[in-house]
């Protein structure tokens, strides 16, 4: 990477983890004062600042040699590198209302000169995994697959607030209905996927990635699964549990995402056993605490945190071994007197319940179930033992 400004190294301990190494990049002076975020290109030769305060908000862009330049001015709430370098911009031009009134454009010099996509309205404007390019239209949405070069128009019957295509050529969207779509014929027909997310609030950042769904509701939470699975799951990245969760990026390497604790990676999916890299507004590093934004290129992580931007490389970040990956498993309630319920499980069928005494003989065992009877049982501690797929999980209950 090149330098970016002054750099002071800092070396913090993060969460359980071993320590870790991140670097403090320097920002324009102006910087300091404000709120801000900031976005990197994959080959890091792009790097795009946002500086906002109450009255107006500034655009600074760099090539990485250490330099920024003011290039906007304006509200400009998003951005992203599309795959090809280029960068997108969404500007509001009525950022007193919550109301959006959008303008998308696309920049081939890092912002210097602008070129509107016509036609734009609504929220969505994302950039999947796969470098789809999704934005939201009057009638509908329309999506890129050569990182904005040309779009394909898709009507919906509703506002949409995500869209995603998968490996099949199928389309998706969430809605202001708070409904979430599926189309298999280019948006001819839609198939209402809700399940349970209809109970929840508008679905953003909608990807497909390997089979599974993964999205943002604006209730704070980042929820995944499968058209098959009865409800959408909630992701929980760390030990202490919390309803917003979001900013998921899929990395060739590592997964990452965010939640008030902090900044999680992953080097295979799962819906928790996130290892904790950089610690969030709960706690405190040398340098300040991670507040929400981050950006990745192609081999390093580049953070917000209190008093600036941090990067470390990805290699290094995700090299600590993972913990537990299992479900989110909640036994309940313990002490019981009669029944012994179970959740967290994708697929409760393929899911055994073993229950063993203090001797470690076998009481009980259910299978498919949700719930185990132990009304007939001697008071006392037993051992639950939760098998799926081979893979085993313990605790412990009271019986009353």
């Amino acid at each position: 990477m090149k330098n970016i400004g002054p750099v002071i190294l800092a070396t913090c301990l993060i969460g359980n983890t071993s320590a870790q190494t991140w670097d403090l990049i320097g920002i324009p002076p102006a910087g300091q004062q404000y709120h801000y975020e900031m976005e990197v290109n994959a080959t890091e030769t792009g790097f795009v600042l946002f500086l906002r305060d109450p009255y107006v908000d500034s655009i600074y862009t760099s090539s990485g040699d250490g330099t920024w330049s003011v290039v906007l001015y304006g509200a400009f709430p998003k951005a992203f590198h599309a795959n090809d370098g280029s960068l997108f911009l969404l500007q509001d031009l009525n950022p007193s209302s919550s109301v959006m009134d959008p303008r998308v454009y696309r920049s081939t010099d890092n912002g210097v000169t602008l070129s509107e996509i016509t036609g734009v309205a609504g929220r969505c404007f994302y950039k999947d995994a796969q470098g789809n390019i999704f934005l939201s239209t009057p009638t509908g949405f329309k999506y890129s697959t050569n990182s904005g070069v040309s779009f394909t128009d898709v009507a919906t019957p509703y506002a949409v607030t995500g869209a995603a295509l998968d490996a099949n050529g199928d389309l998706y969207y969430g809605s202001d209905s708070l409904k979430l779509f599926h189309s298999a014929n280019g948006g001819g027909t839609w198939t209402d996927i809700s399940k349970n997310q209809s109970t929840y609030a508008r679905v953003s950042e909608l990807q497909v990635v390997n089979g599974i769904y993964f999205f943002n509701d604006e209730d704070g939470s980042h929820r995944y699964g499968a058209p098959a699975d009865p409800t959408w799951s909630s992701i929980q990245p760390g030990a202490t549990p919390t309803s917003w969760v979001g900013g998921l990026r899929f990395h060739e390497d590592a997964l990452f995402v965010r939640s008030p604790y902090g900044l999680y990676s992953r080097t295979t999916w799962a819906p928790s056993g996130w290892q904790l890299i950089l610690e969030g507004i709960f706690s405190s590093n040398s340098f300040g605490s991670f507040v929400g934004n981050y950006s990745l290129s192609n081999d390093r992580v580049f953070a917000k945190v209190d008093s600036g931007f941090v990067t470390g490389t990805i290699a290094a970040l995700v090299s600590t071994p993972e913990i537990d990956a299992g479900p989110l498993l909640k036994v309940y309630p313990n002490p019981t007197a009669d029944v012994l319920f179970v959740s967290g499980f994708k697929n409760l069928g393929m899911v055994t319940l073993e229950l063993h005494d203090a001797a470690g003989c076998l009481v009980r065992s259910v299978r498919g179930n949700a719930s185990v009877d132990v009304y007939d049982l001697p008071a006392g501690a037993y051992v639950l033992t939760m098998i799926e797929e081979g893979r085993r999980f313990t605790t412990t209950f009271v019986k009353q």
